[in-house]
């Protein structure tokens, strides 16, 4: 992972879309007040995609769930 001011990214931002490209990890840009990151395509379609998957899993589970009253317990924080 790089990090970048506003300024070098600006000078530096083809560097940054190829370095991104082949090592497949995101670059921060920092600057007063805000972060930004860069990631190649394949970084965020992957990151997308375990989104969609974890998302649909518990989709699944609370259908199944709700189908036989088994909700779980609520369980308090300290007591665990």
């Amino acid at each position: 992972m790089e990090i970048y001011t506003l300024k070098d990214a600006r000078d530096s931002f083809q560097k940054i879309v190829k370095d991104c490209q082949q090592s497949s990890e995101p670059t921060w840009i920092l600057g007063k007040g805000y972060k930004a990151v860069i990631l190649s395509e394949e970084l965020y379609e992957s990151m997308q995609e375990s989104i969609e998957v974890f998302s649909t899993m518990f989709r699944e589970e609370r259908q199944r769930q709700k189908e036989t009253g088994d909700e779980g317990e609520i369980v308090d924080l300290d007591n665990m």
